[in-house]
């Protein structure tokens, strides 16, 4: 009971900021990534805002991978889920694949589901390049990438607009899959409720409750999906959080700096500042939609690809494919072209 009221406040038990998920099983698609002909190597990293952050990259086990890419995974899920013939396809393909566990998420620290701004997940992302990858043996061709979508989409592009061309650590590139730029008018929470969201951060320990319901049923046209989603314990299915910490603000985003965000709202304010950024983008990119989904609209990856200033981008839209990308029925020929890119800038 003590525990259940502590969870729902948001506080961590001191000696395990993951509240128990770091000791959780691996997932079937981690132990098939550990096997021959793949090696795995994982760490935890801690970042500047204190948050430890899981990670692990999977690689081919007979050769020197040709390229350096990072997974920035969706909400509630985690970096060691992503679709086995995504993750095999990538790796065969000469990849190393690194994941992380954004905060809250996975087996990284945080309360479940729970997480303050866009920049906290950036700030994640960071830490995985700077404190990882770059200790990692160099690749053959010493290039970095980035492979996102949905919310990671939407971090994806914080983290490109703010550091993709940094000289220490460049990125040579960003695959996005339905980035969150603008969501479906039916996902997106109604306008009372973000009042709602708005009052109840200033209730000590409110911040933390569930106060909107996340995009179920709504990101694959396979249902059997949703079940395996939401039977996984390392996976977050519940309705969204929010916070009681101070809110650390992705470059000027219109909020106060000492008040409480909620990960809706953080969401909300993420992309309505990325609207307002789109022209920094300079990165090479592809960016990939399905015109059937129901949680990201695809005018939003129009408008970046009309409006980023990046000389190299590239976008399709996939004829009847909802959210999730990655699970949808035409994954391999998605996979197939995002490869294709991929090598294409090596």
């Amino acid at each position: 009971m003590l525990s259940s009221i502590a969870s729902l406040l948001g506080l961590s038990p001191a000696s395990d900021p993951t509240y128990g998920r770091a000791s959780l099983p691996l997932h079937a698609v981690e132990q098939q990534m550990r096997k021959d002909p793949y090696t795995c190597g994982d760490s935890r990293i801690q970042t500047n805002d204190g948050h430890t952050i899981y990670v692990q990259s999977w690689s081919p086990q007979s050769s020197t991978p040709v390229a350096d890419l990072v997974n920035i995974h969706g909400l509630g899920d985690y970096g060691g889920r992503m679709n086995i013939a995504w993750s095999k396809g990538l790796v065969d393909a000469g990849f190393r694949l690194t994941h992380l566990d954004m905060p809250g998420h996975g087996r990284s620290s945080g309360l479940h589901g729970y997480f303050t701004s866009i920049k906290e997940m950036v700030t994640a992302v960071r830490a995985t390049i700077t404190s990882h990858v770059s200790k990692l043996p160099p690749t053959t061709s010493r290039k970095l990438f980035i492979l996102c979508g949905s919310l990671g989409g939407l971090v994806g592009l914080t983290y490109s607009i703010e550091y993709g061309k940094d000289p220490d650590y460049p990125l040579h590139g960003i695959v996005i899959l339905c980035p969150l730029i603008m969501p479906m008018g039916e996902s997106r929470p109604p306008y009372a409720l973000q009042v709602a969201a708005q009052v109840i951060r200033w209730i000590p320990g409110g911040g933390t409750l569930a106060v909107a319901q996340a995009n179920r049923g709504k990101n694959c046209q396979d249902p059997e999906n949703e079940k395996i989603f939401m039977a996984d314990p390392l996976a977050y299915s519940g309705p969204l959080r929010g916070s009681i910490l101070p809110a650390f603000t992705v470059i000027e985003l219109p909020i106060d700096n000492v008040t409480a965000v909620a990960s809706g709202l953080a969401m909300l304010e993420g992309f309505e500042w990325l609207q307002t950024q789109l022209h920094q983008m300079e990165v090479p990119f592809i960016t990939m939609h399905g015109d059937a989904d129901l949680v990201t609209n695809p005018e939003g990856s129009k408008l970046l690809h009309e409006q980023a200033r990046a000389i190299d981008k590239s976008i399709i839209i996939w004829d009847g494919q909802w959210h999730d990308l990655t699970r949808e029925p035409k994954q391999l020929e998605i996979l197939a072209a995002a490869i294709k890119w991929l090598k294409e800038r090596c």
